[in-house]
Order: structure tokens, then sequence, then C-alpha cells
């Protein structure tokens, strides 16, 4: 579906909600264009929904767990836990594991949850779109699932790299531009999102962590600084879209 311009992540798959709805289907599922889903992942979605809820479950959403196929890592599933962050390895043979928040790529939501509980929010453009969605329909009393048997063969970042930050974690390494709106979104996700104290420590501190790992030891470091401020600024100020260098001469940097 052209869109005769970049309107963003957020919007584009409102589009594609708002096509699938009209055409009268019963489920949506996102993908990032550089994802490739394995064999039955879409029937295992659908049935574990489907049995999720016939057991009485309130299902927001399901999920794919993905696999980089670049590093060989396989994503764990995140969920807070007593005020601390679990990262759960997954079994293909645990029919799911309740999560905190879904990547989008490979969750799979049904067209009823998203009329009562609402859309991904445009504002944001790109990151984090999902995690506002994730704790906006956690905070009324829904709940999401990884599915293990349900895989994913999905890039995060342009690049990853490996490094000690309390532990070994494989860091994916975005545009700069990117640095602006995860600053920003995170910023404006704060303010605005219902989550724990908890989550909201946990993503202040994780900002700490992009700001020295992305703004010291990543070029280009100036310009990834400047942004970053640019996004906390904007983040405060409530601004959302798509990040435009307000230079002379200089167009849109997304």
């Amino acid at each position: 579906m052209p869109l005769g311009t970049n309107l963003g992540i957020a919007a584009a798959q409102n589009r594609g909600i708002e096509a699938a709805k009209a055409a009268g289907a019963e489920y949506v599922l996102l993908l990032d264009h550089d994802s490739v889903p394995a064999d039955g992942m879409v029937t295992v979605l659908r049935q574990a929904d489907r049995q999720l809820r016939e057991a009485g479950v309130e299902v927001g959403a399901v999920g794919a767990v993905a696999h980089d196929r670049r590093t060989g890592t396989t994503s764990k599933v995140v969920r807070m836990v007593r005020g601390r962050v679990q990262r759960l390895a997954t079994l293909t043979s645990e029919p799911y594991v309740e999560a905190d928040f879904l990547i989008a790529s490979g969750t799979m939501i049904a067209i009823s949850v998203l009329e009562r509980y609402g859309m991904m929010n445009e504002g944001y453009f790109i990151d984090h779109v999902d995690t506002e969605w994730c704790l906006r329909v956690k905070a009324r009393g829904m709940r999401l699932f990884a599915i293990p048997r349900a895989r994913l063969e999905h890039a995060l970042g342009d690049h990853v790299v490996r490094v000690w930050l309390g532990r070994w974690r494989e860091v994916p390494v975005h545009s700069p531009a990117r640095d602006y709106y995860m600053f920003r979104n995170t910023v404006r996700m704060l303010l605005t999102t219902p989550m724990s104290l908890a989550w909201r420590i946990t993503h202040v501190f994780r900002l700490s962590q992009f700001a020295v790992f992305f703004g010291l030891g990543m070029s280009p470091r100036l310009k990834r600084i400047r942004l970053m401020t640019r996004g906390i600024i904007d983040g405060v100020k409530g601004r959302g879209g798509a990040l435009v260098d307000a230079r002379p001469g200089r167009g849109s940097n997304r």
C-alpha cells in the first residue's frame, strides 16, 4: 500500500490494520521487511491465541520468538518479577511464556483487541511503538504471551556488537537518527504511559546506558549526543512525528 511519503512504522502498521479490518480479518500479523516466518508460525500463533482464550485468559497479543540469523542468538522473553527484569530463555516444549512486552515483528493481535484498546501511536513514528502499545493494553488487564514453537528469523539493528555492560550483551547498532527517536519516545512513554515504578527505573537506566555506549563509543559521537539531547527535550515537550533537521539547508533526517 503506497503511502507516498515516510509516515513512520506506527502509521504504516495502522494503515495495514485498517485494510485487514475492512477485508474482514479476525487477526493481524505484524512483520518487518527483514523478517522471515518459520513454517507453521502463523498457525501456531493462531492456535495458541484461541486456546488461551478458551481457557478464559484475556489475551492482548501472542508473539513469535525471534532468531537473529547473523549472530545465531534466540531472543529471550522479558518480564518484570518482584521489581527485577528477567530475561527468560524459551523451550519449544513450552506452550507459551507470559511477557511484559512483545516486539512488533512476529506479533499477532486480534482485531477485537485493537478495536477495544486502540492501535499504534503514530506520534512515535519509530522506536518503542510496540513497547507503548504493550504497556497500554497490559494496564487495562490484558496479557501478552510469547509462543516458543512459533519461530521468526529477524535481524535487529543495522549491525550487532557484543559488549560488557554488567554482563555480555549483544547491542543492535542503528543510525544516529534512531538515537533521537529512542530518547524522545522513551521520555514520552515515561510521562504518559501507565507502567510500574520498576519499569520506569529500568527505562531510565537503559537510557543512561545508551547515552554512554552510543554517545561515547559509537561514531559520529557529537551527532549522536546532539540528537539524544534533542530527543529528551522534544520528549518533555510531547513532540511527535518525524525528525526534521532544523538547521539551514538540511532536509529531513530519518
